[in-house]
């Protein structure tokens, strides 16, 4: 049967779903989206993922549509109206990692049970041979709230047994750890009872006689079922509450008897703590409720995108956008081979697929991937960049310097944050691909003297100092781009390393890809292969997180240009810059998408339109901030480390509240004010706790969240307290009417330009709240306002702040993404990925200076705020002290 044909690609609008708007929720909404002109919808990860997850990036099932978005019986319902308007479907997909901990994700409840000898073991990045002894063919588990000690002896950890399944599992909260049935026989041994002995040693003898993996689960099946069946009967019953008891932690006696239980399995259970330090496998960056997976295997592959593949060659889904490629261990090879697949079972279709990549100001994305282009973070970068005017730099980085004494560089910032993230959150990743680098000096009498310690420190080096996200090493070693940055990130190195180590960067040069690894032998080529996979593995992460996670909330000369795949050293895009990245992305990815906000941006294009504006007045902005400084000096408080909140948490805020300053909110309206700067005060102290500098946000040096000054901007003249409605006109001049009207009016000219023509549909799609109306209004979403007041917004918004007396506090939802509400629906910023059309990075316009590197820019990481100790019931993270990540933060 012929598959039903999309229409051409030409606009995107992604839907973000969850357990609150589910794919039924969407059917109402196609006929509408088809009349903005959107010819693909654009949905979030719809397989199944953990319960209750609001992303979707933690799935624990490939195999499944998510059945809490309405099961594969509501993806073909929303399919059929999206073929009846003539719309197509792309679905992201999270080839990369994941959801573990809890008791949801089969794959990893297996591995936990059976260890290595698990069919799925190969498929989570475990080294199950680390430096660390301790965990020798055992993986660390770090999902305790508390060190392991204080959790056994509080009565937490307790052993259950599941009589429909006849299974044993140690259980804490909602974490889930299975027994190994080889040690069922020290439960039921403890029982006293003769009856159990048989059955006892049954499950003793599982594996030790034979190889065959098969005939050990068979025998521990049977074990199982002859253990149900026992349970069944009130003897039986009575025997297994007995075994259980002996095993009860609020005795001395029981509490060793578990610890000792726990001791031989083949996993380590750890306080959450440890897996910065000590976890031997990969996670998604630093967050442990996430395991990486290798895509690179065939098996994995197989797994992992069997639903993907048929949904496709049903005609269900028309293209993927691609989660996080730089995590794999070769995206180039994964995405050619998910190419030919894609191919193969739908030989008529062109494959539509997108990788979500994040590329420095100099770096293009390969075009031997066989890919349609990034899903549109380089353009975002461009029409904002673009937007700036050049003559604001200067004056503007002369206001951050002069007023926070903090360095007017951002790679100084990045580069500092580099090292704190090396050193907090990624230690144990750094020491792993440390620990890969020693297995390969160790092949070399000339090189196995040099330790593990000093690897690891010029390995950090290279890290701090590497301008991308990561190189793709093949066994045929690196290519000409791959070599030239790899020169750049050791160049730098050279200059903090010790002089002793010095000769040690020459080595790794060698060793990642330096020397093609195919000219090896074999188990040479296997470790360096290993190494190299590691060493990029990790250069991924540690750059998403020490400049987007870190850096950005530390460095705010003008926070338009701290976004997600900009690089705030890189002030502004020239016109002609942009246009020749244009018709290169015309050439080379016509079929690129082109987007000026995704899900994961930090601040919306309105709130980044406004601050552009403050390139152009950047006098006047000084003026006003030093105004602003000086009328809330008394309302500062004095800390042990000085005053707080200092003056870059100072000047972040002030440039917060004039660009999310709502449309048509009057500064004399109280309920309105308060509402905003609720929002405001939960994007500082987010803010405070992500950049982990000191900028004296009122807690100790900004770790602590949830003591933040309460900062009342006031009108000048006005009296402490006293609420004004007036206008602060110094930054309000009739004959300079730039705003918000103006500059979204070039950005859609940009995009135009950039080689779409017409009205730019997919900048605001709806979400609902559950249990009302889903119906879409009938003159659709509106377009950006404008109009007199939106002439005036960025000067209006902040006399506007200036001008009104009120409180920060509480919590609320992020600033910058606003949107109307009619009856029941209500509008939010939940951008298309892109609009389709002409898209690649060329140079020029965009080549750094020859003298200096190019400071590399931040990545798509995950939000997360740091971890606290807390109740483990409520950490649905697994060990990651109860803070959630973000929904968009993927």
């Amino acid at each position: 049967m012929a598959v039903p044909q999309a229409a051409p690609l030409r606009a995107t609008a992604r839907l973000q779903f969850h357990a609150g708007f589910t794919l039924d929720d969407a059917v109402p909404l196609v006929p509408y989206l088809a009349r903005l002109g959107i010819s693909h919808l654009y949905a979030s990860p719809i397989l199944k993922a953990r319960p209750g997850s609001t992303h979707g990036y933690d799935i624990v099932d490939h195999g499944r549509i998510n059945p809490e978005l309405g099961g594969e019986a509501a993806l073909g319902r929303l399919t059929a109206a999206l073929r009846a308007a003539g719309m197509g479907l792309i679905l992201d997909i999270v080839p990369n990692h994941m959801g573990v901990g809890g008791s949801d994700n089969a794959w990893w409840l297996d591995v936990l049970e059976w260890g290595r000898q698990s069919p799925y073991a190969p498929f989570f990045d475990i080294d199950w041979e680390p430096p660390d002894r301790t965990l020798q063919n055992r993986l660390l588990a770090p999902f305790l709230g508390a060190p392991y000690g204080e959790v056994l002896a509080s009565g937490d950890l307790r052993l259950r047994f599941e009589a429909a399944t006849g299974r044993l599992d140690a259980w804490y909260f909602e974490h889930r750890f299975p027994i190994a049935p080889q040690h069922y026989h020290h439960v039921l041994v403890a029982a006293g009872d003769p009856a159990l002995e048989p059955l006892a040693q049954a499950f003793g003898r599982i594996g030790l006689r034979q190889r065959d993996r098969g005939e050990a689960r068979a025998e521990a099946a049977r074990a199982h079922a002859a253990l149900a069946a026992l349970a069944t009967r009130p003897e039986g019953g009575a025997m297994l509450e007995a075994a259980l008891a002996a095993f009860d932690p609020a005795t001395e006696a029981g509490r060793d008897r578990l610890h000792r239980l726990l001791e031989r399995q083949h996993y380590r259970l750890a306080w959450w703590r440890a897996a910065a330090d000590e976890i031997n496998w990969r996670r998604f960056f630093d967050i442990t409720s996430l395991a990486g997976l290798r895509a690179e295997l065939p098996e994995v592959f197989d797994a992992t995108h069997e639903l993907v593949l048929r949904l496709y060659a049903e005609g269900s889904i028309d293209g993927v956008r691609i989660d996080h490629v730089d995590g794999l261990a070769d995206p180039r090879g994964y995405c050619r081979k998910l190419h030919r697949r894609m191919q193969a079972v739908r030989p008529e279709q062109q494959p539509l697929i997108w990788v979500e990549k994040i590329l420095a100001p100099f770096e293009a994305l390969r075009t031997d991937w066989l890919v349609d282009g990034t899903t549109g973070y380089d353009f975002m970068d461009e029409a904002s960049g673009v937007l700036h005017d050049p003559a604001g730099e200067a004056p503007l980085t002369d206001l951050w310097t002069g007023t926070t004494g903090r360095p007017a560089l951002f790679e100084t910032e990045a580069r500092e944050a580099r090292r704190q993230i090396l050193r907090d959150n990624l230690a144990s990743e750094l020491h792993g691909t440390a620990a890969a680098l020693k297995r390969v000096a160790a092949r070399d009498l000339a090189t196995r003297d040099f330790t593990l310690t000093a690897l690891r420190r010029a390995l950090a080096e290279v890290l701090v100092h590497f301008p991308v996200y990561r190189l793709y090493i093949t066994p045929g070693g690196r290519v000409a781009e791959d070599k030239r940055i790899l020169a750049w990130a050791l160049a730098g190195a050279r200059r903090t390393v010790r002089a002793t180590e010095r000769p040690l960067l020459e080595l790794l040069d060698a060793w990642l890809g330096g020397e093609a690894p195919r000219s090896l032998p074999p188990a040479q080529r296997r470790e360096r292969l290993t190494a190299a996979v590691r060493f990029q593995q990790l250069s991924a992460p540690v750059a998403a997180k020490s400049v987007e996670d870190t850096a950005f909330y530390r460095y705010g000369r003008l926070l338009s240009r701290n976004e997600v795949g900009s690089d705030p050293g890189h002030f502004t895009v020239t016109p002609a810059g942009f246009h020749a990245t244009a018709r290169a992305r015309a050439k080379q990815f016509p079929r690129a998408l082109l987007a000026t906000a995704t899900h994961d941006h930090k601040r919306g294009e309105d709130t980044r339109a406004r601050l552009a504006v403050l390139s152009e007045i950047a006098p006047e902005w000084a003026a006003a901030v030093a105004r602003w400084t000086r009328l809330n000096a008394p309302l500062r408080r004095e800390l042990e480390g000085g005053p707080a909140p200092g003056m870059s948490a100072q000047i972040m805020l002030y440039q917060t509240l004039v660009g999310a300053w709502p449309l048509g909110l009057d500064p004399g309206d109280e309920a309105g004010v308060g509402g905003f700067l609720e929002r405001v005060a939960a994007w500082q102290g987010e803010g405070a706790a992500r950049g982990q500098a000191p900028h004296r946000m009122g807690g100790a040096q900004c770790r602590i969240r949830g003591r933040l000054p309460r900062l009342p901007l006031r009108h000048d003249g006005a009296r402490a307290g006293q609420p004004h409605a007036g206008r602060d006109r110094r930054l309000r001049r009739p004959d300079r009417p730039r705003g918000r009207g103006e500059r979204l009016g070039a950005t859609r000219a940009a995009l135009r330009r950039a080689g779409r023509a017409g009205p730019l549909p997919g900048h605001r799609v709806l979400g609902f709240q559950p249990g009302r109306s889903r119906q879409p209004p009938p003159g659709g979403l509106g377009g950006a306002p404008g109009g007199a007041g939106g002439r005036h917004l960025a000067r209006g918004a902040a006399a506007a702040v200036a001008g009104r007396a009120g409180e920060a506090g509480g919590a609320g939802p992020r600033p910058g993404a606003q949107g109307g509400a009619s009856g029941a629906l209500r509008c939010r910023r939940l951008p298309a990925a892109g609009v389709g059309g002409a898209a690649r990075r060329a140079s020029s316009g965009l080549r750094p200076h020859p003298s200096r590197p190019c400071r590399g820019r931040g990545g798509d990481a995950p939000a997360r705020r740091p971890a606290r100790r807390c109740r483990p019931a409520a950490c649905p993270a697994g060990g990651m002290g109860g803070n959630r990540t973000r929904a968009a933060a993927f």
